[in-house]
This record gives C-alpha cells, structure tokens and sequence, in this order.
C-alpha cells in the first residue's frame, strides 16, 4: 500500500508577498511536485503531485511545519514564507488527457485551473470528462474524491479567450453546474 501512486492537486494558502516565487522554490524543493502555478484569487499557489501515498503525507507534513526561504541575488529577492494552509484534493482515478493536447501550442497565452461542479441529477462525471476533453485549449480534467468536481487545466491565447471558452464550451456542457 505504501508504494501505490496517488495524485493530488493541493491548493496552499501562503504568507508571501510574491507567490510566483514561492511556485519557483516548490518545484525545485520536491520532485513530487509535477507543476505549480501561482493563483491570483483565494489561494496563492496549486500544486499537482504525485507520490506513493507515504510519501505524500510526509510531504504535507513538511510543508505545514516549514519556513521556505525565498533568495535571489539577480533580482535582489530576499523572501521567507509560510504555509497558512493546504486543501488537498485527491485526484480520484487518473488524469484525462484532451485528445488534441499534442495540438495545443503551449508558448504564450494563460494558463488557468478551473473547478467544475457537477449536476449529478443532469450528467454523469464520465460524461463531462468526454465532453470536456472535445473542449479547445483544455489540456486534462481530473475527477477529484470530492463525487461533484472536476479539475480542468486550459490554454488559451489571452483572458478574454478563456472567458469565452469557459463561458461558451464548459459551463455548455450537460451536468455543468458552476465552474
């Protein structure tokens, strides 16, 4: 049981002023950690890890107990911060792929994370993920342990063509509830 992989998307709320720092020091601190990216919302940084699932406690208890200090001589950074908080979400299953992700030019443009919460009186989650991955710019979705959500990361060329692709192809999907 111990060496079984699991992944999770860890939401972590920082004491940082620059929290794209803080995506810098994670992902060079922890091979576990696949991507981060700082959030411009409620929670400063998401993670996406993958570990066996004692490592991943380990990893959660380092991070609660930890003062990560943030240094940059080129820019003259000199940072610490801690972590307020961490929401782990486990990732139920595996992570779903969009069919033309190999299509996606992944230079300039944004990068978002969205949460999808299901209707699951109007769709299955087996059916959204379908529909989510015919979606332009989505790269994966990811059904979460939580039964009503799923995690999406999408590409798009600048803000107000992902508002259009989150407004006009994911919340038109049957069983969309919010995102």
């Amino acid at each position: 049981m111990d060496n079984e992989s699991i992944t999770a998307f860890l939401f972590i709320e920082v004491k940082a002023r620059r929290s794209g720092h803080v995506v810098d020091i994670l992902e060079k601190a922890y091979e576990e950690i696949l991507e981060a990216a700082a959030v411009y919302a409620e929670i400063d940084v998401i993670t996406r890890v993958t570990a066996s699932t004692a490592r991943m406690g380990k990893l959660l208890l380092e991070l609660m107990q930890d003062t990560i200090c943030v240094h940059n001589p080129e820019h003259n950074i000199s940072d610490t911060f801690e972590v307020n908080a961490i929401h782990p979400f486990l990732v139920d299953g595996s992570i779903y792929w969009a069919s033309n992700v190999n299509e996606i030019n992944l230079g300039d443009g944004i990068f978002a994370y969205v949460v999808i919460e299901i209707d699951e009186m109007q769709g299955t989650r087996s059916q959204v993920l379908q529909d989510l991955r015919k979606c332009d710019g989505v790269l994966y979705s990811a059904c979460l342990v939580k039964r009503a959500k799923i995690l999406t990361k999408v590409k798009a060329p600048n803000k107000l063509a992902f508002d259009n692709k989150v407004m006009h192809q994911i919340q038109a999907i049957p069983g969309v509830k919010t995102t």
